[in-house]
Protein backbone atom coordinates (compact mmCIF):
# COMPACT_ATOMS: atom_id res chain seq x y z
CA UNK A 1 0.00 0.00 0.00
CA UNK A 2 0.55 3.54 -0.63
CA UNK A 3 2.46 5.44 2.61
CA UNK A 4 -0.33 7.58 3.62
CA UNK A 5 -2.44 4.33 3.62
CA UNK A 6 -0.73 2.86 6.24
CA UNK A 7 -1.27 3.28 10.01
CA UNK A 8 1.27 5.96 11.58
CA UNK A 9 1.22 6.62 14.83
CA UNK A 10 2.39 10.41 15.96
CA UNK A 11 3.19 11.12 19.57
CA UNK A 12 3.53 14.36 20.31
CA UNK A 13 4.20 16.85 23.72
CA UNK A 14 1.74 19.92 23.68
CA UNK A 15 2.65 22.83 26.78
CA UNK A 16 -0.13 25.53 26.79
CA UNK A 17 1.49 28.81 26.80
CA UNK A 18 0.74 31.30 29.28
CA UNK A 19 -1.65 30.77 31.66
CA UNK A 20 -5.03 32.33 30.91
CA UNK A 21 -5.43 33.77 34.63
CA UNK A 22 -1.98 35.29 35.24
CA UNK A 23 0.80 35.15 34.81
CA UNK A 24 1.92 33.93 38.22
CA UNK A 25 0.56 30.70 37.43
CA UNK A 26 2.94 28.38 35.54
CA UNK A 27 2.07 26.73 31.58
CA UNK A 28 0.35 23.47 32.17
CA UNK A 29 2.12 20.29 29.91
CA UNK A 30 -1.47 18.49 28.91
CA UNK A 31 -1.28 14.85 27.63
CA UNK A 32 0.39 13.06 24.91
CA UNK A 33 -2.15 13.62 21.64
CA UNK A 34 -2.16 10.55 19.61
CA UNK A 35 -2.30 10.66 15.58
CA UNK A 36 -3.65 8.03 13.28
CA UNK A 37 -3.70 7.77 9.77
CA UNK A 38 -6.62 4.77 9.40
CA UNK A 39 -6.21 3.31 6.19
CA UNK A 40 -9.16 2.70 3.66
CA UNK A 41 -9.58 -0.52 3.86
CA UNK A 42 -10.09 -0.14 7.82
CA UNK A 43 -12.98 2.17 7.42
CA UNK A 44 -16.04 0.50 7.21
CA UNK A 45 -18.83 0.60 4.73
CA UNK A 46 -19.81 4.60 6.17
CA UNK A 47 -18.06 7.31 7.55
CA UNK A 48 -20.44 9.28 10.04
CA UNK A 49 -18.92 12.76 11.16
CA UNK A 50 -20.62 14.14 13.64
CA UNK A 51 -19.35 17.44 15.44
CA UNK A 52 -20.48 19.56 18.59
CA UNK A 53 -21.56 16.75 20.65
CA UNK A 54 -20.96 19.05 23.80
CA UNK A 55 -21.67 16.20 26.31
CA UNK A 56 -25.13 15.42 24.85
CA UNK A 57 -25.31 11.24 25.18
CA UNK A 58 -28.45 10.92 24.88
CA UNK A 59 -28.79 13.36 21.53
CA UNK A 60 -25.73 11.45 19.77
CA UNK A 61 -26.89 7.70 20.55
CA UNK A 62 -30.52 9.05 18.96
CA UNK A 63 -28.89 10.76 16.24
CA UNK A 64 -26.53 7.60 15.32
CA UNK A 65 -29.29 5.10 15.68
CA UNK A 66 -31.65 8.10 12.92
CA UNK A 67 -28.42 7.55 10.92
CA UNK A 68 -28.62 3.84 11.13
CA UNK A 69 -25.19 3.50 12.91
CA UNK A 70 -24.23 -0.10 12.79
CA UNK A 71 -20.96 -0.94 14.97
CA UNK A 72 -18.24 -2.76 13.09
CA UNK A 73 -19.57 -1.80 9.83
CA UNK A 74 -19.60 1.96 10.04
CA UNK A 75 -16.51 4.57 10.95
CA UNK A 76 -17.67 7.51 13.41
CA UNK A 77 -15.70 10.65 13.27
CA UNK A 78 -16.72 12.77 16.43
CA UNK A 79 -15.75 16.34 14.91
CA UNK A 80 -14.34 18.14 18.44
CA UNK A 81 -16.36 19.21 21.30
CA UNK A 82 -17.31 16.46 22.90
CA UNK A 83 -17.18 18.15 25.82
CA UNK A 84 -19.02 21.07 28.37
CA UNK A 85 -22.41 22.25 28.01
CA UNK A 86 -24.44 19.47 27.83
CA UNK A 87 -24.99 17.19 31.24
CA UNK A 88 -23.29 14.02 30.39
CA UNK A 89 -19.68 14.93 28.89
CA UNK A 90 -17.61 11.98 31.08
CA UNK A 91 -20.34 9.73 29.89
CA UNK A 92 -19.52 10.91 25.96
CA UNK A 93 -15.55 10.55 26.38
CA UNK A 94 -16.89 6.56 28.00
CA UNK A 95 -19.16 6.05 25.19
CA UNK A 96 -16.98 7.24 22.44
CA UNK A 97 -14.08 5.16 23.88
CA UNK A 98 -16.14 1.93 24.41
CA UNK A 99 -17.41 2.25 20.81
CA UNK A 100 -13.81 3.36 19.19
CA UNK A 101 -15.18 5.93 17.89
CA UNK A 102 -12.53 8.06 16.10
CA UNK A 103 -12.10 11.69 17.36
CA UNK A 104 -10.69 15.08 16.84
CA UNK A 105 -10.18 17.31 19.88
CA UNK A 106 -11.97 20.80 19.72
CA UNK A 107 -11.38 23.77 21.49
CA UNK A 108 -13.68 22.47 24.34
CA UNK A 109 -12.14 19.41 25.02
CA UNK A 110 -8.63 21.29 25.36
CA UNK A 111 -10.24 23.83 27.53
CA UNK A 112 -11.30 20.65 29.95
CA UNK A 113 -8.19 18.92 29.92
CA UNK A 114 -6.43 22.28 30.74
CA UNK A 115 -8.48 22.87 33.25
CA UNK A 116 -8.47 19.18 35.10
CA UNK A 117 -4.66 19.68 34.77
CA UNK A 118 -4.82 23.01 36.64
CA UNK A 119 -7.31 21.79 39.58
CA UNK A 120 -4.77 19.78 40.99
CA UNK A 121 -2.06 22.14 41.47
CA UNK A 122 -4.21 24.71 42.63
CA UNK A 123 -6.50 22.27 44.83
CA UNK A 124 -5.46 24.81 48.05
CA UNK A 125 -5.85 28.29 46.13
CA UNK A 126 -9.14 29.36 46.88
CA UNK A 127 -10.86 30.55 43.91
CA UNK A 128 -11.27 34.46 42.89
CA UNK A 129 -14.01 36.66 44.27
CA UNK A 130 -15.24 37.08 41.13
CA UNK A 131 -16.27 33.61 40.78
CA UNK A 132 -18.07 34.02 43.96
CA UNK A 133 -22.14 33.49 43.72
Amino acid sequence: PSPHLRRRLHVSRRAASAAPLGADRPPVTLPRVWHAEVPAGDLGERIIVVGDVHGCLDELRDLLERCGYRPGRDTVVLAGDLVNKGPKSALVVRFAREEGLLAVRGNHDEAALYAKHRVSYYADTPPPDSYAY
